[in-house]
C-alpha cells in the first residue's frame, strides 16, 4: 500500500511537470510560507510535501501547472514554473499533498482535504514581482503579503 501511494505521488508529480511544460508565455515567480495556525508548518520525520498551483481557467492557451520547491528548514516555498519562467498571471487553485515515507509511514496527512477536487485554497497571481503568499493549512486560508 505504501509503495502504491508513493508511486501515485510520483506519477502525479511527473504529470504536473509534463502538463506545465506545454505553456510558452512568460510568467511571474513567487514565494511563500506554509503555516499551521500562524506558525511554521512542522514536518514529520520522512515527510514529503507537494504544493501545486493549478490554473482555474484552463481554457487559456498559456495555462500551466507548477509544483513548488519546498524548503523544510523554514517551511517556505518557491514557484519558478515548469520552465523557470514563472506562471502566467491569473487565478490558481492550490493543492497540497503529504506523504510520510518509511516503515511507519502513513498516507496523506490531510486526507485529501487539499486535493484538486476539495481544496478551498486559491490565489490570484498578478504581474507584480516579489509576490509572497502565506498558506495556513489549519485555517484553510491563503493570504497575499
Amino acid at each position: 500500500m505504501r509503495r502504491a501511494s508513493w508511486l501515485l505521488f510520483a506519477c502525479l508529480f511527473c504529470s504536473l511537470l509534463t502538463v506545465g511544460c506545454l505553456g510558452s508565455d512568460e510568467g511571474v515567480k513567487f514565494k511563500g510560507v506554509i503555516q499551521v495556525n500562524g506558525r511554521p508548518y512542522h514536518f514529520a520525520p520522512n515527510e514529503e510535501l507537494q504544493v501545486s498551483f493549478l490554473p482555474i481557467d484552463t481554457s487559456q492557451a498559456h495555462a500551466r501547472i507548477a509544483a513548488a520547491t519546498i524548503d523544510k528548514s523554514n517551511s517556505t516555498f518557491q514557484v519558478n514554473g515548469p520552465t523557470n519562467e514563472g506562471l502566467p498571471p491569473g487565478m490558481y487553485k492550490i493543492t497540497i499533498a503529504s506523504l510520510i515515507l518509511g516503515k511507519n509511514g502513513t498516507g496523506d496527512r490531510f486526507r485529501g482535504a487539499f486535493d484538486a477536487q476539495h481544496t478551498p485554497l486559491t490565489c490570484n497571481i498578478t504581474e507584480d514581482e516579489g509576490q509572497s503568499f502565506v498558506i495556513d493549512v489549519a485555517r484553510r486560508s491563503v493570504t497575499k503579503q
